[in-house]
């Protein structure tokens, strides 16, 4: 492999959180009485605030749209599937003594009720990284550099898979390389389409 350590994105990277998702921005936006779009691939390329801020007015509350969020997320998580090539890719780097790690804005309770659906599927991280840990969600870079701290791996050893610019730009300001998924054909840049392209 040329990696040392991988590094994956959560929604729409290793699980297919589409249908959560729409839910989820509905419930928040009309928490604080705007009305959701329905452009989930707009919103997941970018931070939570960053959201709120391109609808609000200046009559909105940032908190109860975070809250509702988070709280309608958690209540539905459940319904979250991941991707047919996950577990079996993550076994595969696990298998060639590769470390692997998550690095995802979402919160653990929420990751944790994805995975226990799947045996213990996040025992096959070596470090897990999740909002609810880091003062910065991505596109700032502490969540990247946050796993880099904890596993010593040098940046030229580490590679961070995802769907989202937020993603890119975490990893470009992390120093790390990057390599877009493109699961559902939106991206426009060069992109593979399974974990199964990856070196």
């Amino acid at each position: 492999m040329k990696y040392s350590l991988y590094a994956f994105d959560f929604d729409l990277t290793l699980a297919d959180t589409l249908s959560v998702s729409e839910k989820t921005y509905a419930a928040a936006f009309s928490a604080v009485g705007k009305t959701f779009d329905g452009d989930v691939f707009h919103h997941l390329t970018r931070d939570l605030k960053a959201s709120f801020d391109e609808c609000d007015d200046g009559s909105g509350n940032y908190s109860v749209f975070l809250k509702t969020f988070e709280t309608t997320a958690e209540n539905i998580f459940h319904e979250v599937e991941l991707y047919p090539d996950v577990l079996h890719y993550l076994k595969t780097l696990k298998a060639k003594g590769v470390r692997t790690a998550l690095i995802t804005n979402r919160n653990r309770r929420s990751i944790d009720k994805t995975m226990q659906k799947y045996c213990h599927a996040e025992e096959l991280f070596d470090y897990i990284v999740t909002g609810d840990i880091t003062e910065n969600f991505k596109p700032h870079p502490e969540p990247i550099l946050k796993c880099l701290k904890y596993s010593g791996v040098d940046k030229k050893d580490f590679v961070y898979i995802g769907d989202a610019e937020n993603d890119r730009l975490a990893a470009e300001r992390a120093g790390v390389d990057f390599v877009f998924i493109d699961r559902h054909g939106v991206i426009a840049a060069p992109a593979v389409k399974t974990l199964n392209e990856l070196e």
